[in-house]
């Protein structure tokens, strides 16, 4: 567990302070491992927790001073980049409110419908493609 905790928080790291525009969600050579320790040893209260932060940050992205439109969107793609590998956790233990949260965000967010090029799927289609969008589920937390 340690050994994935510390990929888990390097792999945060590596997104945060990621300058390189990428347009998308980012995925890396570790990715799997990410969702692995996400979902299976990231307690359920921390999920909410940072799913919370990360949906508040989206939200007041447009009240945030970035020196121009691409460093706006590379500090939106690294906060869905980390709201993906939550959404996972999220539907996994069926945490209806914060399924939500996030369907609400990709829906409002127009620019995730649009790829960037026809190679790869949109922001939208990769949280509608793995079902975090789209499989709210009604639990009594």
């Amino acid at each position: 567990v340690a050994l994935l905790e510390l990929i888990f928080l390097r792999w945060v790291q590596f997104v945060d302070n990621y300058d390189d525009y990428f347009g998308n969600v980012l995925f890396t050579n570790v990715f799997d491992i990410i969702l692995t320790y996400c979902d299976s040893f990231i307690l359920k209260d921390e999920i909410i927790k940072k799913t919370n932060s990360i949906v508040f940050k989206i939200e007041e992205i447009d009240n945030i001073w970035f020196n121009n439109s691409s460093s706006q969107d590379n500090y939106l793609y690294k906060q869905l980049s980390k709201l993906f590998v939550y959404g996972f956790a999220a539907k996994k233990h069926k945490i209806a409110d914060i399924q939500k949260k996030i369907k609400e965000i990709i829906d409002k967010k127009a620019k995730l419908k649009k790829n960037e090029t026809r190679e790869q799927m949109s922001t939208y289609e990769l949280f509608n493609n793995n079902n975090l969008v789209n499989s709210i589920v009604e639990a009594n937390d």
